[in-house]
Formats: C-alpha cells, sequence, structure tokens
C-alpha cells in the first residue's frame, strides 16, 4: 500500500482503474450458472495449483478452460458466514453473520439467489452439510433448496455424499423449464472425518483427506454431464469456489476456524463460460465476496451498489481483503482474530499481532512486523475502520447439532487478568478439547476422559463437563453422567444427553421430557425424535413411537436405529409382512447388519 494514502483511498482509487481500464472488452453473457462450493478444500491440494497427482482431473480441466485465481480468501474459515459472504457479496460484519448457526443477517441484506430470482432465472441448490441447510440465510431466494441429508454415519443426518448432491442438484435443475438456471451446488465431503468411499479409500489409504477431494473431482465430472441434457448447449458459467481450507496440522491447527494462516484462509477458485479467456492465471488477492457481483457481472445484471466485493477481472480486486474468525472467542473466551491482505503482505490482528510477506514466506514461518510497522498500523486502522461500520445480527445459541461437526466449543471461559487470550498461547488447550470429541465420536470414552482431566485442571468450563458426561454415559457410569449433566441447564446438547441416560436407565417418563426440551431447540433432529419415540414407547405409547421413529427416518433415512426400533413396534404388532419389507429396506442401507438379516431369515 502506498505511503501517505489511507487504506480506503487506495481501495477507491484502483476501483476506478478496474472500472475504468481494466474491464474485459468481451460482452456475452452466461444464460446459467453453475456455483460449485467445495467445503474445506485447500488450494494446494488440487493438481492445477500446483499439487502432482491431485486426483482431480476435471477441476483442472475447469482451470485449462477458464480463469484460476492463485491467490483467493475466503473471509471467514467457518462453513456458514463464509457461504453467507460469497453469496451476498458483503463481509462478516455487514452481514452480521460471524459463526456457524447464526440465523439471521442484518437487515437489507440480499443474497444472490433472490436477486438472480427477481431477475427471472430459476434458482436451485442442493447442499451436501448441515452448516448451511435451509434453516440458514444462504437458502433465502432459492425456489427449489434440496438439503435432505442421508446419512448412515451420523444419525443426525448432517452431510451427505457427493453423489448424493450430484443426483438431487441435476433432479432440481431439470425443473427450470425454459428459464434461465442459477444451480448451487455444495459439497462436504473433504470436511473432517475423511472417510471417502471406495474406490477412493483403498487408492488413498495414507491421505483420506486428498481421497475426499478426488471422490469430489469425480462427482463434478459427474455433475457436468448429468447438466448437459438440462441445459443443452446454451452458454452457462461455472464458478467453482471453497468455503475455506484445512490446517493439517500447520501452525498447530488440523481442521480450521482456529487461526488465520494461509492453509485455512487461501481458497481456490475457477471460472469458465463466456467470455472468459482460457488459461487465464490471475494471481491475486481476490476475496471470495467478489463472486457475487462476478456472477452478476457475467450474467448482465446490474451490480448494486454498496457490496464489498467487485467483480473479477484479468487485474483481480486491487484492494485489500478482510478476513475473521470469531470462534476463539464465542466458543472459548479467547481473542477474536482478523487480518488484512493487502498483495503480497498479510496482517493478523491479535494480542500478539503478526505480519507475512505470503509471496515469499507462503508458510508464514517468520513474523516480520518489527520491519513493516508503518504498514501494519494503516492495515491494522483500516480493519478497525471495517468493524466500526458493521452491525452485528442477533446471534443465536449454537445449535445442538453442530456439536458433532466440531462447532461447538469448550463453553466461553472468563478472560485472565481482564484481556482475552491470544490463541496462540492456548493452542494446547484447544488441540486436547479437539482431541477429545474425536476420541469420543471414534468410541474411545477410556482414551477421552484422561485428557478431559488435564482440561479440567486447566479450568473447568460447561463444555468440559458436557464432555466428561458424554464419556461417563459412553462407559456405562450413568448416576456419574448425570451428577455432571445436573449442572448445564441450557448448554447445546445437554437435554439429547439427558435423554440418552434416561433411556438406558429405563426411565421412560423423563426419557420423554428430556428429548421433547431437545427438539424444541432442534425441531427435525433425528435423534431427538429417536428417544422421544422411546420414552413413548416406554411409557406404554407404541403408536405415537411409530410415528416419531417414522419422522426420524424422514429426516434421515439411513438412521439404522430408528429403522430397527421402528421393525421391532411392527412386528410385536403383528405385521409381518410390512416388517419383512421394511427389513429389506434397512439391509439395502445396512448390508453387513447380522442381527437384521437373521431377523429377516426368521421372519
Amino acid at each position: 500500500m502506498s505511503k501517505g494514502i489511507r487504506p480506503g483511498l487506495a481501495a477507491a482509487l484502483t476501483a476506478l482503474c478496474v472500472v475504468a481500464a481494466c474491464r474485459p472488452a468481451e460482452t456475452e453473457h452466461a444464460r446459467h450458472v453453475i456455483l460449485v462450493t467445495l467445503d474445506t478444500v485447500r488450494a494446494d491440494r488440487i493438481g492445477c495449483y500446483g499439487r502432482p497427482s491431485a486426483g482431480t482431473p476435471w477441476l483442472d480441466g475447469l482451470a485449462a478452460r477458464g480463469m484460476r485465481v492463485e491467490r483467493a480468501y475466503a473471509p471467514a474459515p467457518i462453513t456458514l458466514p463464509s457461504h453467507v459472504s460469497l453469496l451476498s457479496g458483503l463481509i462478516p460484519p455487514h452481514t452480521g453473520v460471524h459463526d456457524n448457526g447464526d440465523t439471521k443477517t442484518v437487515p437489507g441484506v440480499r443474497m444472490l439467489a433472490e436477486r438472480l430470482s427477481e431477475a427471472g432465472f430459476f434458482t436451485a441448490a442442493a447442499v451436501g452439510g448441515f452448516p448451511v441447510a435451509s434453516r440458514f440465510p444462504v437458502a433465502r431466494g432459492f425456489q427449489q433448496f434440496d438439503d435432505r441429508f442421508v446419512d448412515a454415519r451420523n444419525p443426525a443426518g448432517l452431510e451427505r455424499d457427493a453423489g448424493e448432491v450430484v443426483r438431487a442438484a441435476i433432479r432440481a435443475a431439470s425443473g427450470r423449464g425454459g428459464r434461465r438456471l442459477f444451480l448451487w451446488v455444495h459439497l462436504f465431503d473433504a470436511h473432517d472425518p475423511y472417510e471417502p468411499p471406495d474406490p477412493w479409500r483403498s487408492r488413498y489409504k495414507e491421505d483420506p483427506y486428498q481421497g475426499e477431494i478426488a471422490r469430489v473431482d469425480a462427482a463434478l465430472a459427474d455433475l457436468e454431464s448429468g447438466l448437459r441434457p438440462v441445459l443443452g448447449a446454451e452458454p452457462t458459467l461455472w464458478v467453482v469456489v471453497s468455503d475455506h481450507g484445512e490446517g493439517l496440522g500447520e501452525h498447530g491447527e488440523e481442521t480450521h476456524g482456529f487461526f488465520l494462516y494461509e492453509p485455512t484462509v487461501r481458497v481456490p477458485l475457477l471460472l469458465a463460460g463466456p467470455g472468459v479467456e482460457a488459461g487465464r492465471v490471475i494471481p491475486g488477492p481476490v476475496g471470495t465476496v467478489d463472486v457475487t457481483p462476478t456472477i452478476l457481472d457475467r450474467v448482465g445484471v446490474p451490480v448494486p451498489p454498496g457490496l464489498d466485493g467487485r467483480p473479477v477481472t484479468a487485474s483481480g480486486s486491487g484492494r485489500p481483503i478482510a478476513i475473521e474468525t470469531l470462534l476463539p472467542a464465542r466458543h472459548y473466551g479467547w481473542s477474536a482474530l482478523h487480518s488484512a491482505v493487502d498483495g503480497r503482505k498479510k496482517y493478523i490482528e491479535a494480542p500478539r499481532a503478526e505480519f507475512y510477506d505470503v509471496v515469499d514466506d507462503p508458510q508464514e514461518a517468520h513474523n516480520r512486523l518489527g520491519e513493516w510497522n508503518e504498514e501494519a498500523e494503516e492495515l491494522a486502522g483500516w480493519l478497525r475502520e471495517l468493524r466500526g461500520s458493521g452491525r452485528d445480527a442477533s446471534a443465536a445459541s449454537p445449535d445442538p447439532r453442530l456439536a458433532s461437526l466440531g462447532y461447538v466449543g469448550s463453553g466461553a471461559s472468563k478472560p485472565r487478568n481482564g484481556a482475552p487470550a491470544d490463541p496462540k498461547d492456548m493452542l494446547a488447550i484447544y488441540r486436547d478439547f479437539q482431541r477429545v470429541g474425536r476420541l469420543l465420536e471414534s468410541g474411545r470414552p477410556q482414551d477421552a476422559l484422561p485428557v478431559l482431566d488435564r482440561l479440567t485442571r486447566a479450568g473447568e468450563t460447561d463444555g468440559i463437563r458436557f464432555q466428561r458426561a458424554r464419556a461417563l454415559r459412553m462407559l456405562g457410569r450413568l448416576s456419574e453422567a448425570s451428577e455432571e449433566l445436573a449442572q448445564l441447564e441450557g448448554f447445546p446438547g445437554a437435554s439429547l444427553e439427558r435423554a440418552r441416560i434416561a433411556a438406558a436407565m429405563g426411565d421412560g417418563p423423563r426419557t420423554l421430557r428430556e428429548a421433547n426440551k431437545h427438539l424444541l431447540e432442534a425441531p427435525s433432529d433425528a435423534e431427538g425424535l429417536l428417544f422421544r419415540g422411546a420414552g413413548r414407547e416406554m411409557t406404554g405409547d407404541p403408536g405415537a413411537a411409530e410415528a416419531d421413529y417414522r419422522a426420524a427416518l424422514e429426516v434421515n433415512p439411513a438412521f439404522g436405529a430408528a429403522s430397527l426400533r421402528l421393525i421391532r413396534l411392527v412386528v410385536l404388532a403383528g405385521r409381518v409382512e410390512e416388517a419383512r419389507s421394511l427389513l429389506r429396506l434397512h439391509l439395502t442401507r445396512h448390508p453387513d447388519d447380522t442381527l437384521a438379516r437373521n431377523l429377516l431369515a426368521e421372519l
């Protein structure tokens, strides 16, 4: 940034240059738009970004026939706020959405689908993960929104395989009639845990994260071929971008959301279609908030004033990029982090600030703050202005279903000595808490308890008590688990955990009471419906229990526990032929269930 010119003025001058001199000469507009968001995909894990044998031939081919941004940045390394910004053209301080689970934007925020719907487009979406389900602001403006999750691995039905998403997307697109199409496809596969199906599981046995990316690439090839009969040869703009990356252990971060280093905030951004020069590489930096104005510009819809993003041209965006994470503050009581990327310079605002040249030092190994104090002060001032211009929407309580995806933290602890801690100093505690979650999800409560004891010594929080209760319940120590939960009224997921414990104790009334409390927070949660059914069954109401089990299967048709409980009730009611039919359906989704297969043989 030039000395003596304020960041806002520099950005305005650059924007004037971009609009006046840097716009592409082509005037051809796309008739249709396919926007693909790749959840949790790092840029450097795709072949066209320099990774040999990445297993991404479709993405590499898209880059070859279109445009690739070398350095694109997400506004937050967290799924929902990043998507809301991407689909609105506004950064989180201006949308009011800073965290997964936020259900409202500030007044006046308009989403891309709303604008395109008003312009005559048929707007449809198919998403692969709960953080962008239809209850969140990303769904605004879509005439069709498919978030039906079929997931045998997760009883709550929080995600689905890329193949399922692609099939749903093609079905949705087929309803366009003769209208222009805006189709958003969100693929969640690369999110932790990394469990690609075969053949990618076997092919990438040593690197399952890469296997998930290769699986997504294959699904995108199927998407393109499946859309050909729907769109014919009509000019179509393809935009592929990630919401954030993944730490994979760099800087001590295994997943994402905690830090603002390159592995989690630098993302792939590819465009191909009418007026996009084949093989063009834009150095960047570009923000993913530029996606909405770029799409509007490319389809001939006027770009409204007031957006933070602007159409991507061959010259990039030409202004600083703002990035934030509030996760350390909201979930752990530590300091939030804010960052600004200006050209090759990157400033991270924290209790101990950092400054990097990310071109010469892409690993961010050398903090050069002392050498660049003046530039750092300018960017720090720019960030303060941005935050000062922002408004917060009313933050919702975290949805309890987000806990199993690793997004509900320890429960904020009070800052020591009046100042929030620097997340860098709390990394060991954060990693321990993440490890506890993984151990419990993989069924290893006996290994989680010693880690929880260590966390308790560092400072007990509601989240630690909750995870301790989960571990004790899984070990069969139900009375101890109940004692831990007695202190956690209102903590996300506590009511469902009490329902699990009550069911294990055979306490029907309590199971029913706690399940109903949970369903007030998460009305469509399949596991909550299951336990309400169990409570009703134990209290002598099998008809209502059957309705709950069927409702749970409506939410997640692959929920094995719900289908087995339903089958049991049907057998007890003497409806043998119906039980046979339900068992056959269960075995198509759970072919290794020996007990179900034996029961079918007996019937």
